[in-house]
């Protein structure tokens, strides 16, 4: 028996701030046998490392719910990306997947030009304030 699409309980979009550890939960349910679960990244790379997967009989006795919670330190590169939950069981041909878009508030990064790079007392110097946030 195929699963149902998955859902990210979390939403369409997270909204979160650079450095926090986001926990996004993903789950399939009513498998024959259970979904497997995948994560995948903006670039649709699997996701491995801090992912934790519970698999969940119903009362049925046949058919299973799969839930995968995967853990990330939100940064400013992760601004605007989405990351995409595939699920599949040997019933299916193709995965069924869902998508989050993240978007993550950074603080903003200050840096001071001038120019002449190199000056002496009495020269002229133009300085400029750069700044990038979002």
């Amino acid at each position: 028996v195929p699963p149902e699409s998955p859902k990210i309980i979390n939403g369409k979009v997270l909204r979160t701030q650079e450095d926090r550890v986001v926990t996004l939960e993903c789950v399939s349910r009513g498998g024959k046998p259970a979904a497997e679960i995948t994560w995948l990244d903006n670039f649709n790379i699997p996701i491995k490392k801090h992912i934790e997967t519970i698999v969940e009989t119903l009362p049925d006795g046949k058919r299973k719910n799969t839930k995968s919670i995967l853990k990330l330190v939100m940064k400013k590169t992760h601004h605007n990306t989405s990351l995409t939950c595939e699920a599949q069981n040997s019933a299916e041909s193709s995965p069924r997947k869902t998508t989050i878009l993240l978007q993550v508030e950074f603080a903003p990064a200050v840096s001071l030009e001038h120019k002449p790079e190199v000056m002496k007392e009495g020269d002229t110097v133009i300085f400029r304030c750069l700044s990038h946030s979002n």
